[in-house]
């Protein structure tokens, strides 16, 4: 009796498994193009000389809250160096920064104005809030400026003065930036999570400062003083 020879396997694989690593890839370009498109409209947003390739010395330091993470303040210098100051925050908002140090609106339950030494993060200074409303709603940092985008330009204004015009989609944005204390620059986070660097005077284009940061609020430059609690 013959005893019947096993199938001779076959050369190629099933067509449901060969199919699956390109379905898998598919897929994958289908959510990037998606997230792309979302974001930026299947356009980059504007290339920037970098403040490392363009340095700016004597630049004052710069300081915000970041919620990406663990909600901790951030400062950097012209250097670009970012350190944490303090971490662990619950609703703080930076709005300004004295020769005392960072002073911050605690909002919540107890509300208060607490001052933080700079380099250990460290509490200095309490101050008791006025029981004014106002308080109680976020108060912009000085000139937030006015950008608009429309018809692919976008167009920056801080004081009345044209800082930034660029093309640009409509998914791109400029957030409420804060201007330096002397007047000569304005920082401002964008869509695309940089912080940017711009002349006031608009006599040149923006500069990253930094990469891969974000801030709900204004960055707060350091001598900006501390808003009277009486407006």
């Amino acid at each position: 009796m013959t005893t019947p020879s096993a199938p001779v396997p076959s050369s190629s694989a099933p067509a449901h498994s060969r199919s699956m690593p390109a379905l898998l890839a598919a897929a994958t370009v289908v959510v990037v193009t998606v997230v792309l498109v979302l974001l930026f409209g299947l356009a980059r947003p504007p290339e920037l000389e970098s403040l490392a390739e363009s340095p700016e010395p004597g630049l004052p330091a710069v300081a915000w809250v970041e919620w990406d993470r663990e909600p901790c303040l951030l400062v950097a210098d012209a250097d670009r160096d970012v350190r944490e100051v303090a971490c662990g925050l619950q609703g703080e908002e930076v709005i300004g920064w004295e020769d005392d140090g960072i002073a911050l609106v605690v909002w919540g339950p107890t509300e208060q104005l607490e001052v933080l030494d700079p380099e250990t993060g460290g509490v200095v200074e309490v101050r008791a809030l006025p029981g004014d409303e106002a308080w109680r709603e976020p108060r912009p940092l000085g000139d937030g400026g006015d950008t608009r985008s429309r018809d692919g330009i976008l167009t920056a204004r801080y004081d009345g003065t044209v800082v930034w015009e660029v093309d640009a989609p409509e998914s791109y944005w400029l957030n409420p930036g804060s201007v330096s204390p002397d007047g000569r620059y304005v920082a401002a986070f964008d869509s695309a999570d940089r912080l940017l660097l711009l002349d006031a005077s608009g006599d040149r284009p923006p500069r990253v400062w930094l990469e891969d940061v974000e801030s709900w609020q204004p960055p707060v430059w350091e001598g900006t003083p501390v808003p009277s609690m009486d407006d």
